[in-house]
């Protein structure tokens, strides 16, 4: 328990958030044929990335974020001291225009002024900069750690739902491995929806074809924002667990890290009345409940470790 809050962990997604979501009419049926746009390499992706709105992104997740953000903070305050992770020093990749991870999550669980945090986007750089004035923000990619001259030298990485936006995290990874000491780690919280290429790559890793069967949101947006894909077989996958799998592979391929953990995890404590609120992949579902009803905040956490 951290703070009133409890914490568990496990590697089977939780199913009943995407069927509240169905039934409250937030999701719809679709399909699709063929692939997504996918860039031909790093750089074209980058260049990408590069090219976000940083008013845009960030803070429409902060927007939902900042009601669970206790509980969000307890769960990564319960794996630093379960773990006894490295609490100085660390690099934060894909800190977005807001540095959320750095100066919400690991505030008062880490010396935060200690940490660099970098991103691939200019503007998200200078947004974040101007909002924490003196915190240590630079320009730079999870990519190209390597030209930075940092082999073996780091005892921590960290980042929030960053992993999420690369098409390349063999690559990602790898670097990161490179940059971290021996017995350094990886440690990533994925709370908002993957990038909608991340569960589209996973399926076809399981063998699945065209046409994929989805579930997405009702959105004003041109492009679809998929929460669910479903496999040949009938069974339900969000594109959290889509992700989480791809993590899974990506480590295993990799064979320098130990994976200590990549779970879903539950932050939640009791609260009065008979209305739940569940954080579930930056959506923010309010629900009736068996008593007693809960505040809870549900994610993917992964920590690695160089061997």
């Amino acid at each position: 328990m951290k703070n009133d809050y409890q914490i568990s962990s496990g590697d089977i997604e939780p199913q009943w958030p995407l069927r509240v979501m169905y039934e409250s009419g937030y999701l719809h049926p679709c399909a699709i044929e063929g692939s997504l746009y996918s860039p031909r390499d790093v750089a074209e992706e980058e260049a990408g990335i590069s090219q976000f709105d940083p008013g845009v992104e960030s803070p429409t997740f902060d927007r939902t974020r900042q009601h669970f953000r206790e509980a969000i903070r307890a769960a990564v305050g319960h794996f630093f001291e379960k773990f006894d992770l490295p609490r100085r020093g660390g690099l934060d990749i894909g800190s977005g225009a807001t540095g959320s991870m750095v100066h919400n999550f690991l505030d008062g669980t880490v010396e935060k002024h200690s940490w660099t945090e970098m991103d691939v986007n200019p503007q998200s750089v200078e947004a974040n900069a101007k909002l924490h004035p003196g915190a240590r923000v630079v320009t730079g990619s999870y990519h190209r750690l390597d030209s930075l001259n940092l082999h073996d030298s780091l005892d921590m990485v960290t980042g929030l739902s960053t992993l999420d936006a690369t098409q390349f995290i063999p690559h990602a990874i790898a670097q990161i491995r490179n940059a971290l000491r021996r017995g350094g780690y990886l440690f990533h919280l994925q709370d908002v929806r993957p990038g909608n290429g991340a569960g589209l790559r996973e399926l076809q890793a399981m063998g699945e074809q065209s046409p994929f069967h989805c579930l997405a949101f009702h959105t004003d947006r041109p492009q679809p924002e998929f929460a669910a894909f479903a496999s040949s077989d009938g069974s339900v996958f969000s594109t959290g667990e889509l992700f989480r799998r791809q993590l899974d592979r990506a480590f295993v391929a990799d064979g320098g890290y130990e994976v200590l953990l990549n779970d879903w995890v539950r932050s939640g404590k009791k609260i009065p009345g008979k209305i739940s609120r569940t954080y579930y992949l930056n959506s923010d579902l309010q629900h009736v409940s068996a008593q007693p009803a809960q505040h809870e905040a549900y994610m993917i956490v992964t920590l690695a470790r160089k061997k």
